[in-house]
């Protein structure tokens, strides 16, 4: 009964695949960039399946559990493009100035913005002040 409370019917997550809205998120939310590269595809291959046996057909996204730099691995990035995944999120707390490395799209909290909870940069200046996002991407 908990669980019904706290998460997602499997007709929501249909609902939110209709509009291209799920992505994965690993098998058991570990750290995918300090594991080998086999037991990452692993991880990301067991919750694609999951979906797929949910019905779930637009799977395209990843974001990375815990969302850490180290977390965020060039190897883990190569497991989840093998895979058909197109696009991943980090933590990293940043604006992207383009999409040249879709597997390490930076992000920003909800709090972190304008009326969130504590918010970083006023509305005014967001877009001058917020850095770039730097993770895997030559200086």
């Amino acid at each position: 009964a908990t669980s019904r409370a706290l998460y997602m019917s499997r007709q929501h997550l249909l609902e939110l695949d209709s509009h291209g809205a799920i992505g994965s998120h690993g098998h058991r939310h570990v750290v995918l960039g300090r594991m080998p590269a086999r037991i990452a595809q692993d991880q990301l291959r067991r919750s694609m399946a999951l979906l797929d046996e949910w019905g779930c057909q637009a799977v395209t996204s990843f974001s990375y559990p815990y969302g850490s730099l180290e977390a965020c691995s060039l190897d883990a990035a190569r497991c989840a493009t093998a895979l058909g995944l197109r696009f991943a999120f980090t933590m990293e707390r940043a604006g992207n100035a383009d999409l040249a490395q879709p597997m390490f799209l930076a992000r920003f909290a909800n709090n972190d913005l304008p009326g969130g909870s504590a918010p970083l940069w006023p509305a005014a200046s967001l877009f001058d002040q917020a850095p770039t996002a730097r993770w895997h991407r030559n200086p």
